[in-house]
């Protein structure tokens, strides 16, 4: 360690602790910041995979003969709530042309008497049999056609005639919707995308009970041990240390932990999109497809925490730059030299116009001044 580049390090206790402080808060922060964008990405990975499966044209009996392009299916949604609170979507498929593209996530439509079932579904506790109750499981739906592996979602085989009261469609896929768009009115056929919590709500929670305490305790972090520093300072400041000079020490006393808590962040951030996984105690999954678009935002919400704690301790130190111990006096704000003004200088005041005022009307004069005398006024000879 190099006591003239680094002067404000040591071996104590107390520095390492500070350190790993640092590191900590700004990880949290990081965090913090990288789940906004993780949260708009998720969203949005929802409503693309619920656009692809939604019908694409509604068309009414009326319409079929003349539908350009044809209906391909009829189908017609029901909701069951046989396992609880958890919905399971069931769509009745009633195929006019099975050449045609099957939903998202499956393989072939559906024979009648058949039963698709989402993993989900089937892994439940009676899932299985409740699927049975419809027909027999042939096969399962895969994840492109499940806003996310959670879903409880079965596709029904039937006939023509079977359907019952149903619309038809000419094909699969819509425009998305925008997490904003979602929240006026979500127009998902499906139950788990259309009880969807507001996008807005997640980021309340996340400013109020994760970013707000993660800010709280950056600034906290930085005044760790601050008496230790400060006398360390006064100490530079003493054998002559300019503020520049002083500045740039607590930049790097502050910037390497900062910037590790930051790196160590941006790795959680990466790894979070390699995978598919659960949230704890929320019960949401998070597809880490879905996260891959925002990584810039992940370096971004990195830099940002970065430079936070970098930033306290410069304000901090700027708040008690008048220490006592200094050589350096700090001028007054907006005076020039040291808040000196030299006595060549006009002295602009209430008591200078009057005495000039005064002085004009009785027939007076100013000699010349000087930075080395004072403004002096006398009585000119023909006045007296």
């Amino acid at each position: 360690m190099n006591p003239l580049r680094r002067p404000l390090a040591d071996a104590s206790r107390e520095r390492r602790l500070w350190r790993s402080a640092i590191a900590l808060s700004t990880a949290l922060l990081a965090l913090s910041l990288s789940l906004l964008g993780a949260v708009s990405a998720a969203y949005q990975g929802r409503l693309d995979r619920d656009a692809a499966r939604s019908p694409s044209m509604v068309l009414d009996d009326d319409e079929l003969a003349t539908a350009d392009p044809p209906a391909v299916t009829r189908y017609r949604f029901q909701n069951d709530a046989r396992l609880g609170w958890d919905y399971v979507d069931v769509v009745f498929l009633a195929p006019f042309d099975t050449s045609a593209s099957p939903p998202p996530g499956l393989t072939r439509w559906p024979r009648p008497g058949e039963v698709m079932a989402s993993p989900a579904l089937l892994g439940a506790r009676g899932g299985r049999a409740l699927a049975e109750t419809y027909g027999t499981v042939a096969g399962t739906i895969t994840d492109a056609g499940l806003a996310d592996p959670g879903e409880r979602l079965a596709y029904v085989g039937v006939t023509q005639e079977q359907v019952g009261p149903s619309m038809s469609a000419s094909g699969f896929g819509k425009r998305p919707q925008t997490p904003r768009e979602a929240i006026d009115m979500n127009t998902s056929w499906f139950s788990l995308v259309s009880y969807m919590q507001p996008i807005t709500a997640w980021w309340v929670c996340i400013a109020l009970f994760l970013l707000a305490p993660a800010l709280v305790f950056s600034f906290v972090a930085v005044r760790l041990g601050a008496e230790r520093r400060e006398r360390r300072i006064a100490v530079l400041r003493t054998v002559g240390a300019s503020p520049v000079a002083v500045r740039a020490a607590i930049t790097r006393e502050v910037l390497p932990p900062a910037l590790l808590g930051a790196g160590v962040a941006f790795g959680l951030s990466l790894l979070a999109c390699a995978g598919t996984w659960r949230l704890p105690f929320l019960h949401q999954w998070v597809v880490g497809s879905d996260l891959r678009p925002v990584v810039g935002w992940y370096l971004a919400s990195a830099v940002l925490a970065g430079l936070v704690p970098a930033v306290g301790a410069l304000l901090a130190y700027r708040a008690r730059h008048t220490s006592p111990f200094g050589t350096r006096p700090a001028p007054a704000r907006g005076a020039p030299h040291g808040g000196r003004w030299p006595s060549c200088w006009p002295r602009w005041s209430w008591r200078t116009t009057a005495m000039r005022t005064s002085t004009s009307s009785h027939g007076t004069t100013s000699a010349p001044s000087s930075c080395s005398a004072p403004v002096r006024w006398r009585r000119s000879s023909s006045a007296a």
